[in-house]
């Protein structure tokens, strides 16, 4: 989904809601765009500049709240989108912030790690004067974990003092991260597939799934499902699919991507989306899944574990061929969710367990759910446009009760 086709998909809830014209102006144009230069010395002491951005959509909800991706292929059209995408995930699930999204246009396999310091370092001296606890907290995304959020902290409490440490979330929890916030993102997915095979009557056990990307997310829902009783007949990365039809040894294959860099298949990256399975879990970038792919696919149902990962061609072609897609702004926001419960203990100057904030989390994914669910139910419509008619119902009844529109 680009960005004319997230606002075709915020028009069409719009009309569906019956909402004034104003209701789309205020959603149209982003309330702050940054683009900057990032300045960095490399190891061999000469001066590197690469391009930094940060987009806020909207302080509807709250303050801003949205990932850091180091990627060399970002851009302020790409942070822009994927802000709004925020916004409206923010909304489906009920949490007090609006839209937002960081990124740097850096490849991390070229910069060593002293390199890769420096260059957040800087990106967050640029950054600093319009982030903040009140205003936009950033969060880890592609290529950024826990120890660039270190980094980040270290960088702003340099410039402005933050004595809650919420800032950044993501964190180690020796600085005031909350325990399961690393496998947020995978949980919130599994949670999701759980709410709708309930509706079926079914259960994980002996369920069958593929995962593109062997990532953080697609890890991690790997694990999960197959601890829960899940048969995970193929993985992918990059580079190659594994696959088994009676079930991959989960751990032996991240070990092999752990110490060799690759999962090391025997069939090309794209064969994950002809495995015959009962779901799908596209875990890697976006557009991964276009029109062509879509009619490949021999999965009954798809969860997106990225953002974006299906094209709205290919989204028209599993929807004719009855193939059901939970959407990603409801399917992998496990990862916001437990970044606004971090974020709170933050502020409350408390420190959760790892059970909470899991239990927490599974609490707010069934809520979502249903909220989508009864919208489908109601108005007979997808689960993706179910999701933004509820995000948007809800960003309409905040806009009318503070006066914005009519």
């Amino acid at each position: 989904m680009n960005t004319q086709e997230l606002y075709a998909m915020i028009n069409e809830a719009s009309e569906h809601l019956e909402l004034h014209d104003d209701f789309q102006q205020l959603l149209r144009i982003p309330e702050r765009q940054l683009a900057f230069s990032v300045p960095y010395e490399s190891d061999e002491g000469n001066m590197r500049v690469v391009e930094g951005f940060r987009t806020l959509h909207s302080s509807l909800l709250g303050p801003g709240k949205g990932g850091i991706r180091l990627h060399p292929e970002t851009n302020i059209d790409e942070t822009s989108l994927l802000a709004s995408w925020m916004t409206m995930k923010n909304a489906l699930m009920h949490l007090p912030f609006g839209g937002a999204k960081g990124g740097i246009a850096a490849d991390p396999k070229q910069l060593s790690d002293n390199e890769r310091e420096r260059v957040i370092r800087s990106y967050i001296r640029k950054l600093s004067p319009y982030i903040g606890r009140d205003q936009d907290i950033p969060a880890p995304d592609v290529n950024i974990g826990q120890q660039e959020i270190g980094w980040m902290l270290d960088e702003y409490e340099k410039h402005l003092h933050d004595p809650y440490n919420a800032v950044f979330t993501g964190k180690d929890p020796v600085i005031g991260g909350i325990p399961g916030r690393v496998e947020a993102t995978a949980a919130g997915i599994v949670h999701t597939i759980r709410c709708r095979l309930k509706e079926q009557d079914r259960s994980l056990n002996n369920l069958k799934v593929a995962i593109q990307g062997a990532g953080n997310v697609g890890s991690f829902c790997a694990r999960i499902l197959a601890d829960k009783g899940a048969i995970i007949t193929a993985m992918s990365d990059s580079s190659s699919t594994v696959f088994d039809e009676n079930g991959l040894n989960v751990e032996k294959v991240l070990k092999e991507k752990t110490d060799t860099g690759s999962l090391g298949g025997d069939h090309e990256s794209a064969a994950v989306f002809e495995v015959p399975c009962d779901v799908l879990i596209p875990a890697a970038m976006g557009g991964a899944i276009d029109e062509e792919t879509a009619r490949l696919i021999q999965a009954d149902l798809i969860a997106e574990g990225a953002n974006g990962p299906v094209t709205a061609d290919a989204d028209r072609v599993l929807e004719e061929r009855g193939i059901e897609v939970l959407p990603d702004i409801l399917t992998n926001a496990g990862g916001v969710v437990v970044s606004y419960l971090e974020w709170r203990m933050n502020e409350r100057k408390e420190e959760w367990s790892k059970a909470d904030a899991l239990s927490q989390l599974e609490h707010y994914m069934r809520q979502a759910f249903s909220r989508t669910n009864r919208t489908k139910q109601d108005s007979g419509v997808s689960y993706r446009r179910a999701a933004y008619y509820t995000a948007c119902r809800r960003l309409a009844d905040v806009m009318q009760a503070r006066g914005l529109i009519k």
